[in-house]
């Protein structure tokens, strides 16, 4: 059960008891956009926080009266040196969590070529293809441990376009665990602050005892280039959703 609403800026805020009540308001956001515009653009993270979702929306979606067959999906970010095809690179994370679970056509399924000869060259190429679209109708974040979205590490302008990233010591330990055994990435191609945040409407999610530090840090802080989630508090358009377990004391 959603909890109450407060406000984090011009943000709002939503805490839930419930994780599973978090990631059914959290679908509905979906299902509703693609209900009101087919052909929706949307931007879409990976990580532990949204396998359940993918699940979710991937057993309901059908039952909702939704179809992805007319929307585009930009993913958020990818490793830099991972073919498409390796395991743990994000084109198999969107494949196995939720594109071969949908009709999502997979030409409009679209996501940076961590292998691209010319990284300068392929985050503009990946930036202007946004652009081309119209720019994003509804975007997905997580937050990481340090308070990162997409890859974009603490520190990183408000201002930042789609980049190439040096990802942070502690992310790169948060990764390793799905790297068992091999190189973890250190660099990875990411959306920029600035580009997620012109999104028409962003929804990050929070669950998780893991996640309550940082997002009680977020709260507290106020706009921070030092934790680039804080770039949601100036973003009106902009909705927080925290289950029991992320929640800090007191709220």
């Amino acid at each position: 059960m959603k909890r109450r609403t407060i406000r984090f800026g011009k943000a709002e805020v939503a805490l839930y008891d419930s994780t599973e009540e978090l990631m059914a308001d959290a679908a509905e956001e979906l299902f509703r956009t693609l209900i009101e515009k087919p052909k929706a653009v949307l931007a879409l993270p990976t990580g532990a926080t949204f396998e359940p979702f993918y699940a979710y929306v991937a057993s309901n979606y059908k039952e909702r009266g939704v179809s992805f067959k007319d929307a585009v999906a930009f993913n958020i970010d990818e490793y830099v040196g991972l073919p498409a095809g390796d395991p743990e690179s994000y084109h198999t994370y969107m494949r196995k969590n939720l594109y071969d679970k949908v009709d999502m056509r997979m030409e409009n399924a679209l996501l940076p070529d961590g292998n691209a000869r010319d990284l300068d060259e392929e985050t503009r190429r990946y930036e202007n293809a946004i652009m081309s679209q119209g720019g994003i109708d509804l975007e997905y974040l997580g937050i990481g441990v340090n308070g990162h979205i997409g890859f974009n590490e603490p520190g990183t302008p408000f201002s930042s376009r789609t980049h190439v990233v040096e990802l942070a010591a502690s992310t790169q330990k948060a990764n390793s665990m799905y790297f068992l055994g091999r190189h973890t990435p250190k660099r990875a191609i990411t959306l920029g602050i600035g580009t997620l945040m012109e999104a028409r409407r962003v929804i990050l999610m929070a669950t998780g005892e893991r996640k309550r530090d940082i997002i009680g840090r977020m709260l507290k802080s106020g706009k921070t280039e030092r934790i680039p989630a804080s770039a949601l508090a100036d973003n009106g358009n902009a909705k927080i959703l925290i289950d029991s377990g992320a929640t800090p004391p007191g709220l």
